[in-house]
């Protein structure tokens, strides 16, 4: 089975930005201490919002929630990944009919 993910980290953060919290992480302010990333430390308190509100909406899908990936799996309902599903076992077979045609000789 095969995954599509996004590997950069600001496709990462485009693709699931207000996931959790439609408006933003909550605010606790530049000097609050911690290391935790569940809150925002930004000097603009709106910053998560802002940003959040700047990005397209999400699109539901039946895989997940997203901007791009899961975007394109509702436009076309996973097509793309039963044509690929379909190549792949093609192409297994066909490796398996050239493999079982001759006997294996030896080599060397």
């Amino acid at each position: 089975m095969a995954t599509i993910y996004n590997a950069s980290q600001a496709g990462a953060i485009y693709e699931t930005a207000g996931r959790k919290n439609p408006t933003g992480q909550p605010w606790v302010g530049p000097k609050a201490g911690g290391a935790s990333k569940k809150y925002s430390r930004s000097s603009n308190p709106k910053a998560g919002q802002q940003f959040i509100s700047n990005l397209p909406p999400l699109v539901f899908s039946r895989e997940g929630v997203g901007r791009m990936l899961y975007r394109a799996w509702a436009a076309n309902q996973g097509v793309a990944l039963g044509a690929a599903m379909t190549a792949i076992s093609n192409t297994k077979i066909k490796f398996y009919d050239r493999a079982n045609t001759s006997a294996l000789k030896k080599a060397a």
